[in-house]
């Protein structure tokens, strides 16, 4: 096992298979077990009962287990690809060095998304991700009458957006065109937004391919819903 954090998980055996494949904590309960620990799939483990512990491979494979538990959670061999994506998403979901109230807005803005990964959100800055080839939308979360929200590309002219009646999202203007590495003021907050190719099925590969980018919070979202 190989950890950024503080491990407080009890090994039953300390040899693990020799080239075995690595697993990123995502969620837990295990006291001192913070998320982003790398650990060896081949190596025995057990958790007390009422814990719970969530892993995900470079695979996609995503590994929830419940204590009381005894065993290796996943022996598949890995290799100098699947390593640099696991420490990619170890940096993720530890923060990538950001301070503790940072690490927690961007873990929020995560659980605020669930599965609207793709969605451009009104009044969040800095970078989002749309996917390639895919109209954005918009969203505002948590509203029951969204404004009315002005959106430009820099330099380009402002558009009008008339939120439809209840609903929280709102087709991309037509009149705004959409390219990569561009910055829109949206709602009067400054926004870059990125192209990103979809991974076929590996959510893994898709938080990778997000945080990459920078968008955070989306990556976050990805491996909060892997199943």
């Amino acid at each position: 096992m190989r950890s950024l954090s503080f491990i407080a998980l009890i090994f039953l055996g300390l040899a693990g298979t020799a080239g075995a494949g690595e697993l990123v904590v995502t969620k837990s309960t295990v006291p001192g077990l913070d998320p982003g620990t790398i650990i060896d799939g081949a190596d025995k483990l057990s958790l007390k009962a009422g814990h719970r512990l969530s892993l995900i491979a470079p695979t996609g494979k995503v590994i929830n287990l419940v204590g009381p538990y005894q065993g290796i959670p996943d022996a598949s061999a890995g290799g100098p690809r699947e390593e640099k994506l696991v420490t990619t998403l170890a940096t993720l979901m530890t923060g990538h060095g950001r301070d503790a109230s940072q690490l927690g807005a961007t873990r929020n803005a995560a659980e605020r998304r669930g599965r609207q990964v793709w969605a451009v959100e009104v009044g969040a800055s800095g970078a989002q991700c749309i996917q390639k080839g895919q109209a954005p939308v918009l969203w505002q979360p948590g509203a029951t009458q969204p404004r009315p929200v002005e959106l430009a590309k820099t330099g380009g002219e402002r558009v009008r957006i008339a939120w439809p009646k209840g609903e929280a999202m709102a087709p991309w203007p037509k009149k705004v065109p959409v390219a990569d590495g561009a910055t829109y003021l949206i709602g009067g907050v400054s926004v870059v937004l990125h192209f990103v190719a979809t991974p076929s099925g590996n959510p893994a590969e898709l938080a990778a391919a997000l945080t990459e980018k920078g968008c955070d919070a989306q990556a976050l979202a990805v491996l909060g819903t892997a199943e």
